[in-house]
């Protein structure tokens, strides 16, 4: 059974998905990948840099991406076991 602090974060993370659309496609981007540097994930995406950076970093703060090195468009990307759990309740 999940935590009443599961629950907030979960809620928290589907409030920033439908809030941000860039957001929303990077999360989506990296769940077809198993990872990618920020700068690609601008690239593919192609959006505005400084709007991946914060859309990455508003990931990492809701627990739905982290990365193993760097951070904004520096870092490495991937997938937390929280976007995994997102996902699946979605579908």
């Amino acid at each position: 059974m999940a935590s009443m602090d599961d629950y907030a974060q979960m809620q928290q993370a589907r409030r920033l998905l439908e809030s941000d659309e860039v957001s929303r496609r990077a999360l989506d981007l990296l769940r077809r990948k198993s990872g990618a540097p920020g700068w690609a994930i601008a690239k593919t995406l192609d959006e505005d840099p400084d709007a991946v950076g914060k859309a990455l970093t508003d990931l990492r703060r809701v627990g739905l991406v982290d990365t193993e090195s760097g951070s904004g468009l520096e870092g490495f990307y991937f997938l937390t076991a929280l976007a995994y759990r997102l996902m699946s309740s979605a579908a």
